[in-house]
């Protein structure tokens, strides 16, 4: 950790997931999967910058496609917690990580409900490296989808 006047950071976030994981509860566990929904949908975070009568601006202003750190670094926590959170996250919780993190990956790469910018290109990475197998089998899906449309 570092600490600068009143500014404070992590060096290695990898690192304060081991220092810290005996501290994590199911509670914890659990606000942090239920705030996916707010957290990672574009159409809430269009709500916070414009004012109703100007959203139709967002993509005139390329705002709806900026990633805010928040919601880069939530990514990063989905990643460290399907890496390292079986190994860390005691088993006495009763909770799967893996199949936790999975779900919440489908269900943001869920392309039949609308969510703008919750597909951002940007972030597909973060979604690909938290949840390989949920990412390439959903991105499978798209493109047998894709290819049925073109040839019918």
């Amino acid at each position: 950790m570092w600490s600068v006047d009143r500014f404070r950071g992590l060096t290695s976030k990898v690192d304060t997931l081991y220092a810290i994981h005996r501290s994590i509860t199911r509670e914890i566990i659990e606000r942090f999967l239920r705030c996916k929904p707010l957290t990672f949908s574009s159409k809430m975070i269009l709500h916070w910058i414009y004012p109703e009568d100007k959203r139709w601006a967002a993509n005139i202003t390329d705002k709806s496609r900026n990633i805010p750190p928040h919601r880069e670094a939530l990514c990063e926590t989905l990643v460290l917690l399907a890496v390292h959170g079986t190994k860390l996250i005691p088993s006495a919780l009763g909770i799967n990580i893996e199949a936790r993190v999975n779900a919440v990956i489908r269900d943001l790469l869920d392309l039949s409900t609308p969510r703008p910018g919750c597909h951002s290109i940007m972030i597909c990475p973060r979604y690909a490296e938290a949840a390989p197998d949920v990412f390439l089998e959903i991105l499978e899906q798209d493109l047998k989808a894709m290819i049925r449309s073109l040839l019918f």
